[in-house]
């Protein structure tokens, strides 16, 4: 009996040991393919960083936006995986919203009413124009929902409205300036004229 007992423990021994020695391995095999997962996502955001051309970048990031959309979709992911794809798709956001900030930035113009050049306005206003239509074509991977989209729009619009309403004062002044000169020399035609006719 003795020695049943000391094979049934032995035996049960063994078992456990394999068992854990399978679940070790699953363990290894799961951890080699989260570090080979994580290692490639860091590549590709290393080059959409190290990339120079904006076209190239806007590509990146479609490509791992629609990668992590169908990850989600499979039956076999890991927390690590997914989160490290959150984190590289909110840097390239964080990269294409900095480059509004700074056009935006670039092409406000603070003292408005202090201008009179047209061509200066119309140009930082077309800028702007270009800007939106920009945000527009890629608002749906570079913004993480429409509030954030929407509120661009809304601060360019304003922006561009205030351009316009500046350029037809501008407009109105200069008309007004050319009506009081035309003015001012027909009656200065008139008294030359009536001073030669005496």
């Amino acid at each position: 009996m003795k020695k049943k007992m000391t094979m049934l423990g032995i035996t049960v021994c063994v078992m456990a040991l394999g068992i854990i020695g399978v679940l070790a391995y699953q363990e290894n095999i799961k951890q080699k393919e989260i570090e080979t997962q994580i290692t490639r996502l860091t590549g590709e955001q290393n080059e959409f960083f190290n990339q120079t051309n904006r076209d190239e970048k806007k590509e990146l990031l479609k490509s791992i936006w629609k990668e992590q959309t169908e990850y989600n979709k499979s039956q076999k992911k890991y927390a690590k995986v997914s989160k490290k794809y959150n984190t590289i798709i909110s840097d390239m956001q964080r990269d294409f919203i900095s480059e509004y900030d700074q056009i935006l930035k670039e092409n406000t113009i603070e003292n408005l009413d202090e201008i009179s050049d047209i061509t200066i306005i119309e140009e930082k206003k077309n800028k702007l124009d270009n800007l939106a239509n920009m945000i527009d074509s890629e608002k749906d991977y570079v913004f993480a929902n429409a509030k954030d989209y929407q509120g661009y729009q809304s601060e360019i619009s304003g922006v561009v409205s205030a351009y316009t309403n500046r350029i037809g004062k501008i407009e109105e002044e200069q008309k007004a300036k050319e009506q009081k000169e035309a003015e001012k020399r027909v009656s200065e035609y008139i008294a030359s004229y009536a001073e030669n006719l005496h």
